[in-house]
């Protein structure tokens, strides 16, 4: 498929009683983790829509690879005019210091990580009936993040629809 990013996925938005997924392979090239002055900062390239409406239970479950340097945090968060909204690690807008533990850099190695990033979808998470995850950085401008044929950002969101998370 001729682009960096090829989707999957049904069609129709969120809200409803119908499972709606989204899959992304993000292959547009490998990065250097930036010098982001301790700063989080968002990793183009990385992101994935969802329709949702606020009530909607939502998960991205992503698969992934670095090859990090000391320093070098990541967390998965939600996006809304181009800023965090949510993080995986703290479910505020602001991540927590060294990031999402499972995803905490291991120096010197190949890192692989998996996991989700589940939750209640609220009004602030959504722009244009829509949730945008998206990769979040703070480094000290060393180590790889790979998004590559060979090692891409495998992505899967997905829309269970409103529930009772009481």
């Amino acid at each position: 498929m001729g682009g960096s990013r090829t989707f999957f996925g049904s069609s129709g938005g969120g809200g409803g009683s119908t499972l709606v997924v989204r899959r992304a392979r993000n292959t547009g090239g490998d990065v250097t983790a930036p010098n982001t002055s301790g700063a989080w900062q968002l990793v183009s390239g990385t992101g994935l829509t969802l329709p949702a409406v606020a009530g909607d239970y939502v998960e991205l479950d992503f698969s992934m690879m670095t090859s990090p340097q000391t320093s070098v945090y990541l967390d998965w968060v939600t996006v809304v005019s181009a800023a965090i909204a949510r993080a995986a690690s703290s479910d505020t807008a602001t991540p927590l210091a060294e990031g999402l533990p499972s995803m905490y850099p291991t120096v010197g190695t190949f890192r692989t990580m998996t996991g989700p990033f589940a939750f209640t979808a609220e009004a602030g998470d959504i722009s244009g009936g829509n949730i945008t995850f998206q990769l979040a950085v703070k480094a000290a401008g060393a180590g790889t993040i790979y998004k590559s044929a060979t090692y891409p950002i495998i992505l899967t969101a997905r829309n269970f629809g409103s529930v009772d998370d009481g």
